[in-house]
């Protein structure tokens, strides 16, 4: 009968509103599972007014109830320690979506895993691999970005350094050209690898420059 009194701590009634709070910090994530078949389990049990069928129903389901609590009680205590890191690993991969190609091909086997994240129904046996792929991933993306942005700064160095001899040369002050260190700056800034890989053409900037110079 306690099982079935509303005000009762350990009623069905109480856990039931105890893990729809659970629920519904991560309804979006694939662990929620077992807290999920949890309510269910509950609310089937408490929508039977039957006192006889009520008990035939809780005693047919005990082993399974047992076992499926066991797991809601290792996904709260995941919610309440680690939900947080997990989140942040989340984010991790959805930002990095566009440069995970970029990873270099004998360590795409780490992408792979990690990306399992997103459908991992069990992450709380596996979050420790993930925070360690997450750390080898981000320096190998740093590895690629500071590659990157040290090839911008070689070319657009050296494409100053043309334009600033040219003008020289032209009688044409170098005030007229854009600030090197603003421009380098601004073109190494991206984090989004493809916009660095991009930003390495001068191309553009060359052809804005020099006209500055030629319409002096």
């Amino acid at each position: 009968r306690l099982c079935r009194e509303p005000e009762n701590e350990r009623s069905l009634a109480k856990c039931r509103e105890g893990y729809r709070k659970v629920e519904a910090q991560i309804s979006s994530y694939a662990f929620a599972a077992p807290v999920r078949e949890a309510i269910d389990l509950f609310e089937s049990w408490l929508n039977e007014r039957d006192q006889l069928k009520f008990f035939q129903a809780v005693i047919s389901k005990q082993q399974e109830a047992h076992e499926l609590i066991d797991k809601c009680k290792e996904v709260v205590q995941f919610t309440h320690d680690q939900l947080d890191t997990y989140k942040q690993i989340l984010n991790f991969v959805k930002e990095n979506a566009y440069n995970f190609p970029f990873v270099p091909t004998e360590q795409q086997d780490k992408v792979a895993a990690i990306l399992k994240i997103e459908t991992d129904t069990w992450p709380i046996s596996s979050l420790r691999g993930y925070i360690r792929l997450q750390k080898e991933l981000a320096y190998a993306l740093d590895g690629v970005r500071e590659s990157l942005r040290q090839k911008i700064r070689n070319s657009y160095n050296d494409v100053f350094s043309y334009l600033e001899n040219v003008a020289k040369e032209q009688n044409v002050p170098i005030s007229v050209l854009s600030n090197r260190e603003n421009v380098i700056d601004k073109k190494t800034t991206p984090s989004n690898i493809m916009v660095l890989q991009n930003n390495i053409s001068t191309d553009a900037f060359y052809q804005a420059e020099i006209a500055k110079i030629l319409d002096y």
